[in-house]
């Protein structure tokens, strides 16, 4: 075999391999680092003026990834480039998010108190309270305490 096609065959082989590596590792890579929206249980909130929404049938049927979050307890994927091609996990929603959706379940996270304070709402489903929340990366463990706001 001539040399100069020996040192393609070869180049060509480091590719596929380097190739095939990256696929095998890709959705490692970007396990835990996607953007999802997750809902906890937390205790009702001391403040009066933290707004309280409370959830009935309606706001799950405008809002499907609102009853996977509260009443699935299952985190739910934002808009991305890779969400998409990755299958969910343990814990995960199979839906992804559009992004007007995602902006539309933006009203169950903050709201504005009576002082005219942007704050973490608490939404309220069967008598719970939870706070939906975005995170970014591995899912914190909850700690069931209201989140109190700091003036923004």
């Amino acid at each position: 075999m001539r040399p100069a096609l020996r040192r393609l065959l070869i180049l060509c082989g480091v590719c596929l391999a380097v190739s095939a590596l990256f696929c095998a590792l890709f959705p490692l890579v970007l396990d835990g680092s996607l953007d999802y929206l997750v809902a906890y249980p937390c205790t009702v909130p001391a403040d009066p003026s933290v707004p309280v929404i409370v959830l009935d049938e309606d706001d799950f049927r405008e809002h499907p990834a609102l009853r996977e979050l509260v009443v699935g307890m299952k985190m739910v994927r934002c808009p991305s480039l890779f969400a998409p091609f990755l299958p969910p996990g343990e814990g995960w929603s199979s839906v992804v998010l559009t992004e007007a959706e995602e902006e539309a379940l933006w009203g169950y996270m903050l709201a504005v108190n009576e002082r005219g304070t942007l704050v973490p709402a608490v939404v309220e489903y069967n008598g719970t309270c939870y706070q939906v929340a975005a995170s970014r990366g591995r899912p914190p463990a909850p700690s069931g305490t209201f989140i109190p706001s700091t003036p923004v």
